[in-house]
């Protein structure tokens, strides 16, 4: 969405972070026919200590190379998103890039079955300073109950409901 809108007007580079050894996002957002640069991290979580050097000089070749307006950098969906702000405000890339805010999307129709997982997505919300409710069109009951979870665990993040992530 935010390509959709901005692309014109700004230069994006997006960071896009695959666990995988294949990028289906980054095939995907190529398809978007919108203007902007993307640095694609495969087999692994660029918040992986054993990347994160590799990471860190991947970002300011990129932004030398680029010099983008906005950086997204997109993490897996079980990343620990509290490194990232410490690599960006240390080092050679404090004085290129500096973190506006860290997003959290949650998944309305799964928010419930997060299971084992429920610590990790836990910390995650404790960390954005906005989360999206996204698909709140599928479920008929359950907003407030989701809304007011992400309220405990984050009584400061700015919280939004949406459908197709507008």
């Amino acid at each position: 969405r935010i390509i959709d809108q901005y692309s014109s007007e700004k230069k994006i580079g997006i960071i896009q972070n695959e666990f995988g050894p294949i990028n289906i996002d980054g095939a995907e957002l190529k398809k978007s026919g919108h203007d902007f640069n993307l640095l694609e991290i495969n087999n692994g979580s660029v918040f992986c200590v054993c990347l994160l050097g590799n990471f860190v000089r991947s970002l300011e070749k990129f932004i030398d190379e680029y010099q983008p307006d906005i950086v997204i950098i997109e993490a897996s969906g079980l990343s620990d998103t509290t490194s990232i702000s410490e690599v960006i405000s240390a080092g050679p890339l404090a004085e290129k890039i500096y973190l506006a805010s860290n997003w959290c999307v949650v998944d309305a129709q799964n928010f419930a079955k997060v299971g084992l997982m429920r610590q990790r997505v836990s910390h995650q919300i404790r960390m954005a300073d906005i989360v999206v409710i996204n698909k709140t069109d599928l479920i008929e009951t359950g907003i407030e109950k989701i809304r007011e979870e992400i309220k405990k665990a984050n009584p400061f993040a700015e919280i939004r409901e949406t459908t197709f992530c507008m």
